[in-house]
């Protein structure tokens, strides 16, 4: 067997891999967590004494504007997991990229391809 047809049999391979690391990440969220604190503005609440609340918000650019979300109480776990899960798929996406380029870079296999004379 020609090297290069084990390299590209080794790239297909760990494309294969990528893909389905890929596919197994569960959702995905491209936009940024913050845990926010603030005062209320109520004079007698905690806040206004230094024990600030806080939330999670989630912000992302839709055409050129941020939009802001508050995460509901329950759901920050879910916030975090799937931006780390972006950050997974965005590695994986590299990674793909590299191996999709060492496949294309190597020469055609002969034996799968058919000529056609030219009459």
């Amino acid at each position: 067997m020609k090297r290069s047809l084990k390299i590209e049999q080794h790239a297909q391979s760990k494309a294969q891999r990528l893909l389905a690391q890929a596919h197994a990440l569960g959702l995905l969220l491209k936009a940024s967590v913050v845990r926010r604190r603030f005062r209320c503005g109520k004079p007698n609440c905690h806040c206004a004494h230094g024990k600030r609340h806080q939330d999670l918000i989630v912000c992302r650019l839709v055409r050129d504007k941020t939009q802001t979300i508050r995460v509901r109480t329950g759901r920050e776990p879910e916030a975090l997991q799937w931006q780390k899960n972006w950050k997974k798929f965005n590695r994986l996406v590299e990674k793909l990229t590299t191996e999709e380029i060492r496949i294309l870079s190597l020469p055609k296999d002969k034996t799968n391809v058919r000529y056609r004379r030219r009459g």
